[in-house]
């Protein structure tokens, strides 16, 4: 899309730059932290509106990630196109995000993909190798206890 000047000057009047993070910091209308800007024929989100401008369209289904963490951000250079689910879990304070982060199980072991040492259940993922050692010590104990039953008959 194309704009005039006087849209553009009145986006840029509306960015304060930051030459410690060299974000352009949105410092008129916000929510939730991030910049709205009125382009004429409605409110855009300020950051979609000059990536739009400087970089091209964003593709159907995807957003804006913010690689420096400020939403109130709207340099174009410090944001990346990225699928919704993506920007969820990297950029997420949620319990699945911080799960779907996770390397290694609470012993230790590796999640090393699918296939190798990671179960997928209901509950999410876990781990083979503590599965496996669960498993045998279930059954050493229900053996234990035939014996014992055995014993006292």
């Amino acid at each position: 899309m194309k704009y005039n000047t006087k849209i553009l000057n009145r986006f840029w009047n509306k960015v304060k730059f930051s030459s410690e993070t060299s974000c352009y910091e949105w410092i008129a209308g916000k929510m939730k932290g991030y910049g709205w800007f009125n382009r004429g024929d409605r409110s855009v989100l300020a950051h979609r509106f000059i990536y739009e401008i400087i970089k091209g369209a964003i593709p159907d289904n995807m957003v804006l990630d913010h690689i420096c963490r400020n939403r109130a951000c709207v340099n174009p250079d410090h944001l990346r196109i990225v699928n919704r689910r993506q920007n969820a879990l990297e950029n997420s304070e949620s319990f699945p995000a911080k799960l779907a982060q996770r390397t290694h199980c609470p012993k230790g072991h590796p999640f090393s993909g699918i296939g190798s040492n990671v179960l997928y259940r209901k509950r999410g993922r876990i781990c083979r190798t503590c599965q496996n050692e669960w498993a045998r010590r279930k059954r050493a104990k229900i053996r234990l206890e035939k014996e014992h039953m055995e014993v006292r008959i």
